[in-house]
């Protein structure tokens, strides 16, 4: 867009748009991240074997999930 010759008159706006919807991106980005994250630790405490070697982390990632799955 800061290409077009009639952005000339409101590159201003443009500017601060483009700067705008770029943090937009990389927070998606890094949700998209910890979403990945989140399931790949989820799958793995899921697991009996995990759940009776690290019992304290299993609880707290229990506790995590149903605390970010409340409707609030």
């Amino acid at each position: 867009m800061m290409c077009s010759i009639y952005v000339a008159e409101i590159c201003a706006h443009v500017t601060e748009w483009e700067k705008h919807l770029c943090h937009i991106s990389d927070v998606i980005g890094e949700c998209l991240t910890f979403q990945r994250q989140w399931m790949y630790l989820e799958n793995i405490f899921n697991l009996n074997d995990i759940k009776t070697q690290l019992p304290l982390e299993a609880k707290l990632l229990q506790a995590l999930h149903h605390f970010a799955t409340l409707d609030i």
